[in-house]
């Protein structure tokens, strides 16, 4: 069970995260804002070099505007609001690129990103780091993932699906949403990358939709994404600490992730704590 989840650690934890990629056949990391400190390229890279998992995941929130955990200026990129705004996609995607090989460069294996989230309301969280319309969201989430793709970075679509219908915050309450008229219109950019041949990874939504979380959905993620769509490339959830995940214990959430469809769950928080529950 631990290889398939990624974890986040307390700025305290660093020495057991070095011990415990040793002892255990971790699946990955998550890297926070709080965890990036001086000489943090030589810490991921003892990571890497002592990890008995020479394939671990060294993953990232780094979407441009305020969520970029990286706060470099040279590791930069503009929201994707902005970006949909003001440039256009091939700037965009070399924008990207350069970022890109920026966090390559520091161990960096995979970016959470790009949102190709649709999203009907101002107030939405996600208002900022989405691309607008649904044509906009195609053509610029294109970009990004271009810009990756020639760094030679994984990206992530995120998130499947349904977090713009509302204006609540999945990590903090529950995401319920009804019968939708627009659920075939969120779907497409996803059907639309993976009929391009995305292969990366797409990140499943704590959203409730029909009776079941789709996090948990076995009818959405096995069927659909990987039967229907024939996807090939890896599910990862969203952090099974938001409240939207859920009131079960962490293994019971990780187990119903796996048995879905989910290939990595990513776990914030306190790594001490998540390793003594699945281990």
């Amino acid at each position: 069970m631990i290889e398939r989840c990624v974890f986040g650690w307390n700025v305290d934890e660093d020495q057991l995260l070095l011990d415990s990629v040793k002892r255990y056949k971790i699946g990955g990391i998550i890297v926070y804002r709080k965890n990036i400190r001086n000489n943090f390229q030589d810490f991921l890279s003892s990571i890497k070099k002592n990890s008995i998992n020479k394939d671990i995941i060294i993953a990232v929130d780094q979407e441009g505007g305020e969520v970029r955990r990286f706060r470099d200026e040279d590791i930069f990129v503009m929201s994707a609001r902005d970006a949909s705004e003001l440039l256009n996609p091939i700037q965009y995607e070399i924008s990207v690129e350069y970022m890109a090989q920026k966090l390559k460069k520091i161990g960096i294996t995979l970016i959470l990103a790009p949102v190709v989230d649709l999203v009907f309301f101002e107030n939405s969280i996600l208002y900022n780091r989405s691309y607008g319309t649904i044509h906009d969201t195609i053509k610029f989430s294109n970009g990004f993932l271009n810009g990756l793709k020639k760094a030679g970075m994984a990206g992530t679509l995120k998130h499947f699906f349904g977090y713009g219908l509302l204006p609540n915050d999945p990590h903090k309450e529950d995401f319920i949403i009804k019968d939708e008229p627009n659920i075939q219109l969120i779907l497409e950019p996803f059907t639309d990358a993976v009929k391009n041949g995305f292969n990366g990874f797409i990140m499943s939504a704590h959203t409730k939709f029909q009776g079941e979380v789709i996090t948990y959905s076995h009818s959405w993620l096995s069927q659909f994404l990987k039967n229907n769509l024939n996807f090939k490339g890896k599910i990862i959830t969203d952090d099974l600490m938001m409240a939207a995940a859920g009131n079960y214990s962490l293994k019971k959430k990780v187990e119903m992730a796996l048995d879905a469809g989910n290939d990595y769950c990513i776990i914030s928080g306190n790594l001490k704590d998540s390793l003594a529950e699945l281990k």
